[in-house]
């Protein structure tokens, strides 16, 4: 995620853009780990990793709520 100096300096549309780079990146991990077809259960590993993928979204989302963005996720 760039820095609060980084987004401040972008125009509004590549600060969006950047936002939800971000986001996406962490859902998409989320949902790889979290697959219902997947063959085997979560290892310890993958655990950590989905719980660092949700915290880091949760960061992603409170940040661009500090820049009035707010970006909403939508189960399909």
């Amino acid at each position: 995620m760039p820095l609060k100096s980084e987004l401040r300096a972008m125009p509004f549309r590549a600060r969006v853009e950047a936002l939800m780079a971000c986001a996406g990146h962490h859902l998409e991990q989320m949902d790889l780990l979290e697959d219902p077809d997947r063959p085997e259960p979560l290892t310890p590993w993958d655990r950590r990793q989905l719980t660092g993928h949700r915290s880091s979204l949760r960061r992603v989302l409170e940040r661009a709520a500090e820049f009035g963005i707010r970006i909403g996720v939508v189960e399909e």
